[in-house]
């Protein structure tokens, strides 16, 4: 009787603790399948909510790099162009700073000679007075001095001032009469003395150049060497129509013997041999004469010309290169402004990236989190399963042994 009571003790016993065990199971199991619909829940944000966003921030990212890039290119290319625009502006604003240099020196020059042809510099005090005194209308068919009359190329002016001597400074005027006039004035004012060269009474006086031509050294008859009007060409001829001119000093001497010294025959620097053997000679004064001074002035005048037409065309080219400067160096600065918004712009899509890669990192902790716990619920489980198949197997062998017991 005791054996039955202890055994129906012990089968109340595993009874309870099947039933326990039965009633815990559900619960494993309806915990592992929360934590697996938790973590599948997860799994799809990560695979889609959060790997779009990153996707989306680092292909945003990659367009501001690339735009970062493209500007900084751009730049250097802009800053390479500046840097030949300005380089070009700058030389040109040399040349043309050179060129105002040279155009006021030549201005400067011409405006002085001018001044001393104006003011008869170089003339004798007779020859000013002369000239002032027609200028002002007292005087009457004053045509001037000779050396103002006539005109040669450089290569002959000393040639031919030394040919002239004093008579460049000879005043041609219409008549014996005027010629008068102009002797009395310089009496009264006692002004000096001068020679007057009256048009209509002075006759032409040429040399034959045949015995000469052949000379070594023959350059020419000095009145076939100046230009001039031709109502005064005989007072050319006059003058000079009897003088030779001659390279050097040496053919100069050879053509005297040659043709028996009758004839005066100058050199192109001036030395001179006299008819009847004299000759003159020495260094010539460097400063210009009065010939010299009018090409001198119409040299300049011819200069002063050609760079003002220069100055006109560098002008332009200088506007045209500092227009250039300034529109690149407007472009540069816009895209400098570009570059400083893609920067900026690449800035906040690094950040915006950083936030939703660690977002991600985030959720993926989260979900080997619920894998864990997942994992330990599984065992947890497959424990509890175990312990109630070995619990019914005590109570279904505890019923039998019952049974026979009880029989």
């Amino acid at each position: 009787m005791a054996v039955r009571t202890d055994l129906a003790v012990e089968e109340h016993a595993l009874w309870e603790r099947s039933a326990g065990e039965q009633t815990a199971l559900p619960g494993v199991q309806a915990s592992r399948r929360d934590v697996r619909g938790v973590g599948v829940h997860t799994v799809k944000i990560l695979d889609d909510e959060g790997a779009r966003q990153l996707t989306a921030c680092r292909k945003a990212l990659s367009t501001a790099q690339e735009n970062v890039t493209s500007c900084r290119n751009t730049i250097s290319g802009y800053e390479l162009r500046l840097k030949t625009q300005l380089d070009r502006r700058d030389g040109l604003q040399k040349q043309a700073s050179a060129l105002q240099v040279e155009l006021d020196t030549a201005r400067s020059r011409q405006r002085m000679l001018r001044e001393m042809e104006r003011d008869y510099e170089g003339f004798s005090k007779a020859v000013k007075t002369v000239m002032q005194e027609a200028a002002r209308g007292v005087l009457r068919g004053v045509h001037g001095p000779v050396s103002s009359l006539l005109r040669t190329d450089d290569e002959y002016t000393t040639a031919i001032e030394t040919a002239l001597g004093a008579a460049m400074q000879n005043i041609v005027v219409d008549s014996d009469d005027d010629g008068k006039a102009g002797i009395r004035l310089l009496k009264r004012l006692d002004a000096g003395r001068a020679t007057f060269l009256p048009l209509r009474a002075i006759g032409a006086k040429r040399i034959g150049a045949g015995e000469f031509s052949a000379q070594r050294g023959y350059v020419g008859v000095a009145s076939e060497l100046v230009r001039t009007d031709a109502k005064y060409r005989e007072l050319a001829e006059h003058l000079l129509g009897r003088t030779i001119i001659a390279k050097t000093l040496d053919d100069a001497v050879a053509m005297a013997r040659a043709t028996g010294s009758r004839t005066k025959i100058v050199t192109l620097d001036g030395q001179v041999l006299n008819p009847g053997g004299s000759m003159t000679g020495g260094s010539v004064s460097k400063s210009a004469g009065v010939l010299s001074r009018a090409n001198q002035i119409a040299a300049l005048q011819t200069s002063i010309e050609q760079l003002t037409d220069k100055q006109t065309q560098l002008a332009a080219q200088l506007e045209q290169a500092s227009s250039a400067a300034a529109k690149t160096e407007f472009e540069l600065k816009t895209v400098q402004g570009q570059l400083r918004e893609a920067e900026d712009e690449a800035l906040r899509r690094t950040e915006e990236e950083k936030q939703v890669r660690a977002l991600a990192d985030a959720l993926r902790e989260n979900l080997e989190g619920y894998e864990a716990e997942l994992s330990r619920l599984a065992g947890r489980s497959s424990a509890e399963t175990a312990k109630t198949e070995t619990l019914q197997k005590l109570r279904t062998d505890a019923q039998r042994q019952a049974d026979a017991l009880a029989s």
